[in-house]
């Protein structure tokens, strides 16, 4: 993880502006920052997609590269490191999209930065200049990624929930940053609400934190402060896709650090067929959607190519933006972010995850299939290798595609080893395939067609 507070005590090593206009920046790791300030940031702006026979190739890398575009011919080869297979002709499931959360921490150091630079922040994510994301995750309240724990009602034993309101953190930093996003996205911005816990006073520990569950007496007033939530948000413009239940329902079990409520599979069954359920559709949000695997998964980018290929439909990264702690967190439970911002120098830095989510997130946009993909390795000593891809990395190298609403098909590659591997791509509707040479510790998202396209 890079968290930068570390970092700052070691060498720093400027190296300049790149192709891509990444202002590099090394802090004695093996991989660099894109810094951005309110003079200079890379951005992304909208790809050419590629006629016929050739194809486009998107490629970051550890060492050199940050989104860097180069184009190519499908020809006749045979030769390679590895061979990937796609099954374009079997569209899959269909993807919702991408996108990362709208914690308190999020917003705080967000706010933190001058009003152009937080301007600049949001293009990064949201615009058709940056990441396109389509997707975000909303703490219904506080979660660890607060300055405290708390929730819309801390009143105890009001079951009415007559004195339930939004806070400063929704009104200050969450609200404002959903909206933005809300104005600049190309499309549908799609938000996804999660509860961290309940107000201590409906749990048996009487605590946000440690090992505790909800109170079954608690049930309906719980599913209540759903509907409470998503009517204050209604108020404020800002509407919901769905929700989770619960994050990491697993979380209580045991004596937990941060905000958490125990839900066995049994028991979410139960609160949302006999309570939750219900009360939704009484107050007319029937139309919510209710998402499941809500749990924790942070290795980049394996495990997006590994849940997708174990038919996801979208992957919601964590928090988007952090301190140089990797917080604030008031449990002290500090983690990494593809964004750090570094308030007394008024700039951000964009991590590499940054770039590895966009490989995803800015091509495969909403209604577009998953289609199949496998890799058969070329080499001798590897031959006798030949697996299906479902995710794991055959001989370091993974891979997952798509075909888009348009008819362009994506697929993005990722190339774990430490020295370059050549690979072949080849379509099954097309009778050619093409070869790349993807660089060490690297990920490349291609770009081809298999119809004639009218540009």
């Amino acid at each position: 993880m890079l968290l930068l507070t570390y970092f700052l005590s070691f060498l720093i090593i400027y190296k300049g502006t790149d192709a891509s206009g990444c202002n590099q920046r090394l802090y004695d790791q093996e991989s660099f920052v894109c810094v951005c300030d309110e003079n200079t940031c890379d951005d992304f702006p909208p790809v050419e997609y590629p006629l016929k026979g050739t194809y486009k190739v998107i490629t970051s890398s550890s060492d050199e590269f940050r989104f860097e575009e180069a184009s190519g011919n499908f020809t006749d080869v045979s030769d390679g490191y590895a061979r990937i297979f796609v099954n374009t002709s079997d569209p899959l499931q269909v993807m919702l999209g991408f996108g990362g959360a709208f914690t308190d921490a999020t917003g705080i150091n967000v706010a933190k930065l001058s009003s152009v630079l937080q301007g600049v922040f949001a293009r990064q994510y949201f615009s058709e200049n940056g990441l396109e994301y389509n997707l975000g995750r909303v703490p219904i309240g506080g979660c660890d990624f607060s300055t405290h724990p708390y929730s819309y009602d801390d009143y105890e034993g009001d079951v009415e929930l007559a004195n339930f309101s939004l806070t400063v953190e929704d009104y200050t930093y969450k609200i404002p940053l959903m909206k933005a996003a809300q104005q600049l996205s190309v499309d549908d911005y799609h938000f996804i609400a999660t509860p961290w816990s309940p107000p201590s006073w409906m749990k048996t520990n009487g605590m946000f934190n440690g090992t505790g569950k909800l109170i079954p007496e608690m049930q309906q007033p719980w599913a209540n402060y759903f509907v409470k939530f998503f009517d204050a948000y209604q108020e404020e413009g800002v509407t919901f896709y769905g929700f989770t239940v619960q994050n990491e329902p697993y979380a209580g079990s045991t004596d937990w650090d941060w905000n958490c409520c125990h839900f066995t599979a049994e028991d979410e069954k139960v609160f949302v067929r006999d309570y939750l359920g219900p009360t939704l559709q009484a107050a007319g949000y029937d139309d919510l959607k209710l998402l499941i695997g809500d749990g924790n998964l942070e290795i980049y980018p394996q495990f997006i190519e590994n849940n997708i290929n174990h038919w996801s439909t979208g992957w919601i990264d964590w928090n988007m933006a952090l301190d140089l702690n990797g917080g604030p967190n008031w449990a002290f439970n500090y983690v990494d972010s593809p964004v750090i911002v570094n308030e007394t120098s008024n700039e951000f830095y964009k991590q590499p995850m940054f770039y590895v989510l966009g490989h995803f997130s800015k091509f495969i946009p909403e209604g577009s299939a998953h289609i199949g993909s496998n890799i058969n390795l070329l080499e001798p000593s590897s031959r006798n290798n030949l697996l299906e891809l479902i995710g794991n990395p055959v001989g370091g190298i993974d891979s997952s595609s798509f075909i888009r609403p348009d008819g362009y098909v994506i697929s993005v590659v990722l190339n774990t080893n430490t020295d370059a591997k050549t690979i072949l791509l080849e379509d099954d509707l097309l009778a050619t395939e093409f070869y790349t040479i993807l660089p060490p510790k690297s990920i490349q998202t291609f770009i081809y067609t298999t119809n004639e396209v009218q540009l």
